[in-house]
C-alpha cells in the first residue's frame, strides 16, 4: 500500500448522472483499499450489506473532488440501477420450457 494512495486517494462513484469523485476519512481510505484490493471497480450489487451502508453514507456525506485533482483512485463503484427482465417475459419463458418438458 502506497502512502501517497493512502493520504491522497479518492473514491470513484459512478452514476446514470455521471462519475462523481468523494474524499473519504483516513480509516476509509484504508477500507477502501482493502475492499478493492482484487478488482478496481465493483457494482453495488456485489457488494455485503455492511459494505453497501458504507459506501452509501460516504456518498452522503462527503464533499465531492474535483476530478482534475485527484491523484489516486482507491476504486469505482457502480450505482447504476440493474436491468430486470420484464416479469411477462419470464412467464412465457416458464412456460415454454414446461410446454417442452412434456412427452409428446
Amino acid at each position: 500500500m502506497s502512502i501517497r494512495r493512502s493520504l491522497r486517494g479518492v473514491l470513484q462513484v459512478i452514476t446514470p448522472a455521471g462519475t462523481h469523485h468523494l474524499y473519504p476519512s483516513l480509516s476509509e481510505r484504508v477500507y477502501l483499499i482493502w475492499m478493492f484490493r482484487n478488482f478496481r471497480t465493483l457494482p453495488l450489487t456485489v457488494l455485503s450489506d455492511a459494505q453497501r451502508r458504507k459506501i452509501e453514507s460516504m456518498v452522503a456525506k462527503y464533499r465531492r473532488a474535483s476530478p482534475s485533482k485527484c491523484d489516486e483512485i482507491l476504486g469505482s463503484v457502480e450505482l447504476v440501477a440493474e436491468m430486470k427482465k420484464p416479469v411477462r417475459a419470464t412467464v412465457v419463458a416458464m412456460q415454454d420450457l414446461r410446454g417442452r418438458s412434456r412427452p409428446a
